[in-house]
């Protein structure tokens, strides 16, 4: 925006520069400006239809903090790093970046407490995305190999318990619906979901608990969006489901990181329902509705166990290169991270994240194939479907985090935790 980078120059030209934590304090005037832009061009009448909506301004500004809060915290993780690993007190600093992390999550997923079918991409792609940069960086700045080697380890347990945690899950929906009659030539959990959906669709208290229609438009079949119609004329009103608590739910955990919902063609109006209890529903309704909301759990689950295994894999070869170039270049002296690397050091500085980077294509790619063979999810659709249903979402959270997350290592964006700001 031209009116931003006026005043931003303004201000460092004849008050002080660096400006001080310049993308924390140059927010207000930036949605000052995008504000006024906005009530400009689609006018008042508008302007006071959205502030009439106060549910969805509260978790839009909710999603907003938090994505301030995020771009705060983890530079400031950072910093913590680099001064414990010089009192050698570094791995007890590692071990804070699954709290931060979690913490993240949950205050990403309260805020989009109302569009479940985001939430694995919205997190993912922000949270999941700060957390494996920074456990790059982690790695970059380790005082010993020692503590390379145990981040290594401790993400490749976490993968572990949470893949047997998914097949514990998935077998016994799998054994269960075979036992109920459904007839399965490989193991496959989309297809349990599909055949209780579509053989049980009057069964309206069966799935009075699942949401029918997702927050967002997808590109079905005419067979689809009459199954979706008949679901919906059966349950006659949908519900969006509240978000569980986080505090106690990992990758290893029984129990998805959010809510598990149903796609949908296009948007419709949601309003509540009273859902029935499982007393009031016949023995085999019941069988089918835990079974169904088991697969649609797993399913879920499965959604984001591979979007975080695939961002993690990516990660490490991306800052790979953005390093190599960047230490070429006369601006990387700039360049917080790169303070003492050169053309001649860099090889150093780079086997542990390369070998991080390894680690994590062979468990992306050993997940996959666990995952299709013992839980009967194929994985790799999932990240597809996500990929192109929310490349627009995607390509702009990652290019927004890269230039926040690299550009706040620059001294001139003015980070200093030290909180001396001897330029000022």
């Amino acid at each position: 925006m031209a009116v931003y980078t006026i005043i931003a120059v303004a201000i460092a030209a004849n008050v002080f520069f660096p400006i001080p934590f310049m993308t924390i304090t140059m927010t207000l005037p930036f949605l000052a400006l995008v504000g006024g832009s906005f009530r400009l061009f689609v006018g008042s009448q508008t302007v006071h239809e959205i502030l009439k909506q106060r549910e969805r301004l509260a978790h839009f500004t909710l999603y907003l903090a938090a994505q301030t809060l995020m771009s705060v915290t983890y530079p400031a993780y950072q910093v913590l790093f680099q001064a414990a690993a010089d009192a050698g007190y570094e791995l007890t600093v590692v071990a804070l970046l699954p709290i931060v992390k979690l913490v993240m999550r949950n205050i990403i997923a309260l805020s989009l407490s109302r569009m479940d079918d985001m939430m694995p991409e919205a997190v993912v792609f922000s949270v999941d995305f700060f957390n494996a940069f920074y456990i790059i960086t982690s790695m970059q700045n380790a005082s010993s190999s020692a503590t390379v080697a145990i981040i290594m380890v401790a993400d490749l347990i976490h993968t572990v318990v949470a893949w047997k945690s998914l097949r514990r899950r998935a077998s016994s929906i799998i054994r269960e619906s075979r036992a109920g009659g459904v007839d399965l030539k490989l193991p496959d959990i989309l297809d349990v979901a599909s055949f209780l959906l579509r053989t049980h669709k009057s069964e309206s208290k069966s799935f009075a608990h699942v949401q029918i229609r997702s927050c967002m438009t997808h590109q079905l079949s005419l067979e689809n969006r009459i199954l979706l119609d008949d679901l919906t004329k059966a349950t006659k009103h949908h519900q969006f489901p509240t978000i569980r608590s986080l505090e106690h739910v990992g990758r290893g955990s029984d129990n998805p990181w959010w809510s598990c919902v149903w796609r949908r063609t296009n948007v419709v109006q949601v309003q509540p329902i009273i859902v029935k209890t499982n007393e009031q529903l016949r023995p085999e309704a019941k069988d089918e509705s835990q079974r169904l909301d088991g697969a649609l759990k797993v399913l879920f689950t499965a959604e984001c166990l591979v979007l975080s295994e695939y961002l993690e894999t990516f990660v490490p070869v991306l800052y790979t290169i953005y390093i190599m170039v960047m230490v070429h270049l006369p601006s990387a002296k700039y360049h917080t991270e790169l303070s003492g690397v050169t053309v001649d050091t860099i090889g150093s500085k780079i086997q542990g994240i390369l070998a991080y980077g390894l680690l994590e294509l062979l468990s992306f790619v050993a997940l996959v194939a666990l995952m299709r063979r013992g839980c009967g999810v194929r994985s790799l659709h999932h990240l597809a479907f996500v990929l192109e249903t929310h490349m627009p979402h995607i390509q702009d959270k990652l290019l927004a985090w890269a230039l926040l997350t690299l550009g706040s290592r620059v001294v001139h964006f003015g980070v200093d935790f030290s909180f001396k700001f001897d330029w000022v």
